[in-house]
């Protein structure tokens, strides 16, 4: 059915009950279809036909004229403020999720002029810390011992076989020497 239609009926009292609440539904359903019958309203409810020489005509005409800009601006406000919104939104939730991030976070490995440390840290970024510090390649027999974390701190003075050997323990492995420069980690470590 032609909503203009039935606005018509509203406005001019001619409307069934089923049709009020038929438009009563339709300006629910936004704020444009709201504003859009309350200008009509303000149309319906003034002066038909002007008296001749009437000045107050215009002057009623003027205010009509005056409540539809002024719904017209705060709406046009209204979008502003929820883009303004929108776009706050849009540039804080990844910065919120940037000081979470590096607010938990843990580095595997502080590296201090007094050696070594480690706080809670995967295996797996230990072992690749000292690869990395002292120049050598460490295996690992069982990948999934990778996953168990690892505390502590090793001194200045403290050599690779102190650390390897201090972990392999602390760890519940065993620790082979291969060659100069290669160590393999071995056993269950905290895998049950």
């Amino acid at each position: 059915m032609d909503i203009s239609w039935l606005i018509d009926k509203v406005l001019t009292g001619r409307a069934s009950d089923l049709e009020i609440k038929e438009v009563e539904k339709w300006v629910a359903q936004s704020e444009s279809n709201k504003a859009e019958f309350e200008d009509l309203k303000l149309l319906y409810e003034s002066p038909k036909q002007p008296k001749e020489h009437d000045p107050g005509f215009y002057d009623g005409l003027s205010k009509i004229q005056a409540a539809i800009e002024k719904r017209k601006r705060k709406t046009v406000k209204s979008r502003i403020n929820r883009r303004k919104f929108a776009i706050i939104a849009i540039t804080m939730v990844p910065l919120i999720a940037l000081v979470y991030f590096y607010g938990s976070y843990t580095p595997s490995s502080d590296r201090t002029t007094d050696g070594l440390t480690f706080n809670n840290t995967p295996l797996e970024n230990t072992v690749t810390t000292l690869e990395r510090k002292y120049n050598v390649s460490i295996k690992v027999e069982k990948q999934e011992v990778l996953t168990c974390r690892f505390s502590g701190t090793f001194s200045k003075t403290s050599t690779l076989e102190d650390i390897i050997q201090t972990l392999a323990s602390a760890m519940n492995l065993e620790y082979v020497t291969l060659s100069p420069g290669v160590y393999k980690l071995t056993g269950q470590g905290c895998i049950r």
